[in-house]
């Protein structure tokens, strides 16, 4: 597997997507969804059936009519009064770049720096497909640096149609993170005694 694709123009740019509806592909069972496995007929025909409607990755919406997740990415949505939100993991995958990037929204608007970001608040709550149309920024994670702006869903323009504030500055703190790193993450060559 060759890792997520993209073109140059994706990041800046945005990408027009499309929701799946689980009449098209179902939702993954608990037992994958929740867990990393190497089963991915669900993730790939989630990504087939967004290609064949215009889409890249496309977005799984449940019976409810709840943004669920993509077909390997996690779902954000920033409201236009400023509220980041990811959908619960509940029955999806409790993604490691999308907690990293409500860790690190956060803790922009616990220095202060939030206002050129226009953040207000980080949650994790539903969010409705009307919501998603409704964001003033919408955008899919995953891979430890990727972060695809999302412009258009379903021909909806998300926001002002163009990559917002929020993805931008959230799009250089993951791959700075990546790079320096401020966690507890090690190298091998560390783990290995090959400094």
């Amino acid at each position: 597997f060759g890792g997520l694709p993209s073109e140059p123009s994706w990041f800046t740019d945005g990408i027009s997507e499309v929701t799946v509806p689980i009449d098209k592909v179902p939702l993954k069972p608990k037992l994958l969804a929740e867990m990393k496995s190497n089963n991915y007929m669900l993730n790939s025909l989630t990504a087939m059936a967004a290609r064949d409607q215009g889409g890249v990755f496309g977005i799984a919406v449940d019976s409810q009519g709840f943004v669920k997740e993509s077909c390997v990415l996690n779902v954000v949505s920033v409201s236009r009064s400023g509220v980041l939100r990811t959908p619960p993991f509940d029955n999806i995958l409790a993604g490691t770049t999308v907690r990293r990037t409500m860790d690190l929204a956060a803790s922009l608007i616990g220095r202060g720096c939030a206002s050129s970001a226009s953040l207000a608040a980080v949650k994790q709550e539903a969010i409705s497909l009307q919501q998603a149309y409704d964001s003033k920024e919408l955008f899919l994670v995953a891979g430890d640096t990727h972060l695809y702006p999302i412009v258009k869903l379903d021909g909806h323009v998300i926001g002002d149609g163009v990559v917002g504030d929020v993805a931008r500055k959230l799009a250089h703190l993951l791959k700075e993170d990546a790079a320096v790193g401020h966690s507890c993450h090690h190298s091998i060559a560390a783990l290995l005694g090959r400094h």
